[in-house]
């Protein structure tokens, strides 16, 4: 309608000229159609182009959106972290994913940070409570080694718990002999009683042997108490020579010390004067010259006096004649021990039966003694010789006693100088030996292996039997090295 009355409106009829008087009525009407047509033909065109151009702005929008969607999702990854990403990284970590999936990246990575603080400390101080079994084990195998060594040789003093455990058992067998004596104590008493109420005749000989009785028993006691101070002065005796020994083992170490270090540096000039010891090749062709002594020779033969002081030392205290009796009559020794063992161990019993007759001799001469009877004087004279038998078992205890400390002192003594001999032997070696080195050398070449474990210390031989024949043969191809440069002189290896 608006299209038609712009049609008709005065402007367009001027532009199409249908004011002119020559057009009939039908002529407007048939015009007027066909302008109406023309007209609706446009709007239609204008509608179409009107809806592709709405299709295209709006498909432009869209696309404007997905844009804006995406820059924003872009920028709020950069702002805050990306979480898909976040998500890909902790899918290999299902703990973490579930804990953290949805969470701010910043706030997982100083999580995931505190996390791997935490478990660093956790593993610092189990690596340092490692380090603490790890010395604990060590001081226990430490004290394992002694007490096999202990079991092994029998020459060291009790353990602390032994002489605890001996002191406990001493007290609980003086308490069963005290019980034992106070019941045998009470019967006597009541028999005395019962005797006293049937016969009151010897009331005054019963009163007198109650007496003696009693200054039996002090006497009885005051002697347990000066055993009992003997045997407190005994151990003080017993400690301080322990302490004694100690002090003379440390210094002996020390000195054995100073010896190696002595022998290291000895070892050290003989290498590197070696080269004055060597033979020049005009030396072969003509005949066998003197060799001049130098301070490394002079080095050398105190070394071999050295091992013959240590030799004549272990052959005097062995009381042999040769080297070569040494180690069977440490064998000897050996066997001695053994049996010296054995024979006191069978004393000890003897001494236990005779301890538990003397007890009960005792309890019976107390019956005897407050029954009156006739036969007591032939029990005084049976205890007597009793008491005899026992002092002079005890003596012989004593001197076995004084034996195996002595016997077991020079073991120990014999056992130092072996060890020391091994000691002083080792740097030592023949032109076989060097020779051998130099090629073991030789084929290792100069390749360097470098290891991260800890090379363990060599172990010291504690069978005598054994550092006797080590140094049979350290000893045996070095004096036949020794003779054979003493007669020809050094060779070129």
């Amino acid at each position: 309608m608006n299209t038609t009355n712009n049609a008709l409106s005065a402007k367009n009829v001027k532009i199409h000229g249908m004011s002119s008087t020559k057009w009939t009525t039908k002529d407007k009407i048939t015009q007027y159609k066909g302008l109406v047509n023309l007209y609706k033909r446009d709007r239609e065109i204008i509608k179409i182009d009107t809806a592709v151009a709405t299709k295209r702005q709006y498909k432009g929008l869209i696309n404007l959106r997905n844009t804006i969607e995406a820059d924003r999702h872009e920028l709020n990854n950069a702002i805050g972290g990306d979480r898909q990403k976040l998500r890909n990284t902790l899918a290999e970590h299902r703990e973490l994913q579930l804990a953290y999936q949805n969470s701010d990246p910043k706030k997982v990575i100083e999580n995931v940070h505190q996390l791997n603080f935490t478990k660093r400390k956790e593993l610092d101080k189990l690596l340092y409570q490692m380090k603490l079994k790890s010395e604990q084990l060590m001081d226990l195998k430490l004290e394992e080694a002694l007490l096999q060594d202990r079991m092994k040789y029998e020459i060291f003093d009790k353990l602390k718990e032994e002489k605890q455990a001996q002191i406990i058992t001493g007290k609980v067998q003086d308490a069963l002999l005290k019980k034992e004596a106070a019941l045998a104590i009470q019967q006597t008493y009541g028999q005395i009683i019962n005797v006293m109420k049937k016969d009151a005749l010897y009331f005054d000989g019963i009163l007198q042997t109650i007496q003696s009785d009693y200054w039996y028993q002090c006497r009885c006691i005051l002697n347990a108490a000066k055993q009992g101070q003997l045997t407190t002065e005994y151990k003080n005796d017993r400690e301080q020579e322990f302490a004694t020994l100690k002090k003379a083992i440390v210094q002996d170490m020390r000195i054995q010390k100073l010896d190696l270090d002595m022998v290291r540096e000895q070892a050290e000039n003989l290498q590197s004067n070696l080269k004055h010891l060597l033979r020049k090749d005009s030396d072969l062709t003509t005949c066998i010259i003197k060799v001049e002594e130098t301070q490394d020779f002079e080095e050398l033969y105190k070394d071999l006096a050295k091992i013959e002081t240590i030799l004549k030392y272990l052959r005097n205290t062995t009381l042999v004649s040769t080297f070569e009796l040494i180690y069977p009559n440490l064998q000897e020794q050996l066997q001695q021990k053994k049996r010296l063992t054995a024979l006191a161990k069978k004393c000890e019993r003897n001494r236990d039966i005779i301890m538990n007759k003397l007890n009960h001799a005792e309890l019976m001469s107390n019956l005897l003694k407050n029954t009156m009877v006739e036969t007591t004087g032939e029990y005084k004279k049976r205890k007597k010789e009793l008491l005899e038998q026992i002092n002079a078992e005890m003596e012989k205890k004593r001197q076995c006693d004084a034996s195996r400390n002595y016997k077991q002192k020079l073991i120990a003594e014999v056992r130092i100088s072996l060890r020391q001999l091994q000691q002083l032997c080792k740097p030592i070696k023949t032109p076989e030996e060097r020779q051998q080195e130099a090629r073991e050398r030789k084929q290792r070449g100069t390749t360097l292996v470098f290891e991260d474990t800890v090379i363990p210390p060599e172990e010291d031989e504690t069978d005598g039997t054994e550092l006797c024949n080590i140094c049979f043969r350290m000893l045996i191809p070095k004096f036949t090295s020794i003779k054979t440069f003493l007669r020809l002189g050094w060779k070129d290896p």
